[in-house]
């Protein structure tokens, strides 16, 4: 995106603005997928079953919402799962 230059020439000043606003929600989401990224990979360091508590308390008590390709990954806030997840991070 670094020296990416717009071009508003034949464009109305509210279309340029459109533009750039849209330029700079796309960044917002990338960013907001990285830092979760990141987050879930520090939990992953201390361990997979703490990694699928802290994930599945978040679905759960929705701190975290998943967006519709990463569905499937609501099973980890079923009370099953928390639990033997739990269990399992403590030893």
């Amino acid at each position: 995106m670094s020296g990416q230059t717009i071009r508003c020439k034949n464009y109305s000043i509210l279309d340029c603005l459109k533009f750039v606003a849209g330029l700079f929600i796309f960044s917002m989401e990338v960013l907001r997928t990285l830092s979760v990224a990141l987050g879930l990979a520090t939990l992953s360091g201390y361990s997979l079953y703490l990694t699928v508590f802290a994930t599945g308390l978040s679905i759960d008590l929705g701190w975290v919402h998943l967006s519709p390709q990463f569905a499937s990954l609501s099973v980890l806030g079923d009370p099953v799962i928390l639990v033997f997840s739990g269990v399992l991070a403590h030893f």
